[in-house]
């Protein structure tokens, strides 16, 4: 599987966390710009297929709306086409065990990008709520309206801690942080959550 390949190239194996991340967090129903999460059309499959990408990383998700079922593959953004034609031969029988779960939660991307998703949708949330143009949000948060265009377009928060907790109060958000022991928390097996 693409994990088992890459899982000694930190780097890799860091923006396929980062990439799996993005997939928990729009199936929270969380709002992510078009650059991180999207809906593939007209592949000709009977079925919906989205991308999550995560630097040069691409999770592929399609969603079979008859039986409800979901089947998520990936790789490396210059082989989509590649993944897209046979997704559906090498998934049926692949599964991810226990410990790349693990794995998986202890790679810094996948921690940013939770964060970077919940100031996007705190952000955006507060434009809508009150009617604010580009402009107006860069004046009231106090940064460049290239940054805020950065923001919305790409979902690149990247600021320091102490700038993020100044951009969630701004916009009427109180900032919650909070650290669990490892042994807390579960590593499920992910064939009960994103392989369905």
């Amino acid at each position: 599987m693409f994990i088992d390949e890459h899982q000694n190239d930190a780097l890799i194996f860091d923006k396929i966390a980062g990439a799996l991340s993005i997939i928990e967090i729009t199936s929270n129903l969380l709002r992510l710009p078009k650059t991180k999460f999207r809906l593939i059309e007209g592949h000709g499959l009977n079925c919906k297929v989205y991308e999550a990408k995560s630097g040069i990383i691409r999770l592929y998700l399609f969603h079979e709306e008859n039986t409800g079922r979901v089947i998520v593959t990936g790789g490396k953004r210059a082989i989509k086409k590649k993944i897209l034609n046979q997704c559906f031969k090498r998934l049926k029988t692949s599964k991810m065990k226990v410990n790349k779960r693990e794995q998986i939660l202890n790679q810094p991307s996948y921690w940013i990008e939770n964060i970077n998703a919940l100031l996007y949708n705190a952000i955006v949330d507060y434009m809508e709520e009150h009617n604010m143009k580009q402009k107006d949000l860069a004046a009231h948060l106090n940064i460049s309206q290239g940054r805020v265009s950065q923001i919305l377009n790409d979902g690149d928060i990247n600021f320091s801690l102490e700038k993020v907790i100044q951009i969630a109060l701004k916009v009427g958000m109180y900032p919650s942080f909070k650290l669990e022991k490892k042994s807390n928390v579960s590593v499920e097996d992910f064939d009960d959550s994103l392989v369905k």
